[in-house]
């Protein structure tokens, strides 16, 4: 009897001893999703591929790229809100994409923090003032002038963007309208600008660099407070004579709310040797990306800082992303 009694009590102390071992899997033992809410091509599609190419070496699991793209990007949130919370599905984003939304969109229906939560900063993006090449116009004041008298059309990767708010603003700062044609990303938007389907794209460094010196696009101003290293010919729009419109974007990695803390510090950990690499750094700086990685415990500050920014700039330029008087 006491030696049954023995093994049975040999066998409860295993069972209790592994449960915890058991439970708390090696993370990650499975492929990670990460979301990206515009179609393939656009820039925040190509840096998501870089992060997750350099971040699946650090963590030697796949990490696949699913662009859900749709209502200016609340699909591809909605899907990471609904994720269960336990490190395998990410959504990669600019501010003009989650924080915008959050200061200005009335229909935003999500809460940073207890929906869903700011991971890192991967890096920050300028942008450009363009026009398809065929458009009588050679500089911002040329444009501002055909502007006066013709209908011209502008288009972005959706409403609430930052190229959609920078041309509103723009446009106001100018005194005239543009019709807004909202893409469900840069990418099919930059096609119509170099068809001739709409006049005006105000676009990403990298997402326009490639076009550089082609006839079928005029880059006419870059919106920051001095030039551009990669195109340096192209003046800032206070050169041009117009107002300043000092935007930069970064692009943000997102997790759904309550991480595991283990899950964060291996995300983190990862993130930051993947994009700090020297051989990352210098293909973020060829496409036009400033690396500049900020982990979870500053990026969260400066997302908060920006939905500020964005709710001063709504109300000073009376923004608004339903009903807009320069949209169609």
């Amino acid at each position: 009897m006491k030696t049954w009694k023995s093994a049975l009590a040999i066998v409860a102390a295993s069972v209790t001893f592994n449960a915890p071992t058991m439970a708390q899997q090696p993370y990650p033992s499975r492929p990670i999703t990460v979301l990206v809410p515009y179609a393939a091509g656009g820039f925040i599609d190509v840096v998501a591929r870089l992060t997750a190419e350099g971040l699946s070496g650090e963590l030697h699991q796949p990490v696949i790229v699913v662009n859900r793209a749709g209502a200016n990007g609340k699909i591809a949130l909605r899907s990471l809100v609904r994720a269960d919370p336990d490190g395998y599905t990410f959504l990669v984003n600019n501010d003009g994409g989650i924080a915008v939304l959050q200061a200005l969109d009335p229909d935003f229906q999500f809460e940073v923090k207890k929906d869903y939560a700011p991971v890192a900063q991967l890096g920050k993006a300028k942008y450009v003032l363009a026009v398809r090449g065929s458009l009588p116009v050679n500089n911002v004041k040329d444009l501002v002038e055909y502007a006066r008298t013709n209908r011209v059309t502008f288009g972005s990767p959706g409403r609430g963007s930052i190229p959609h708010l920078s041309t509103e603003i723009l446009a106001r700062n100018a005194g005239v309208k543009m019709v807004h044609i909202p893409y469900p990303g840069a990418a099919p938007a930059l096609s119509d600008l170099l068809s001739g389907q709409i006049d005006v794209l105000v676009n990403s460094v990298p997402g326009i660099l490639g076009m550089v010196g082609s006839d079928q696009i005029k880059i006419l101003a870059a919106l920051s407070d001095e030039r551009i290293a990669l195109i340096p010919n192209v003046p800032t729009l206070v050169e041009a004579g117009m107002e300043p419109i000092q935007l930069g974007a970064w692009v943000g990695f997102f997790g759904p709310a309550g991480l595991p803390e283990n899950v964060l510090a291996a995300i983190t950990k990862g993130l930051q040797s993947a994009m700090n690499s020297p051989a990352r750094i210098k293909r973020l700086k060829g496409i036009g990306i400033e690396p500049s990685f900020l982990g979870d415990e500053t990026f969260p500050q400066v997302y908060a800082a920006d939905v500020l920014q964005w709710r001063t700039f709504g109300q000073k330029y009376e923004l608004k992303l339903q009903n807009s008087s320069n949209s169609d």
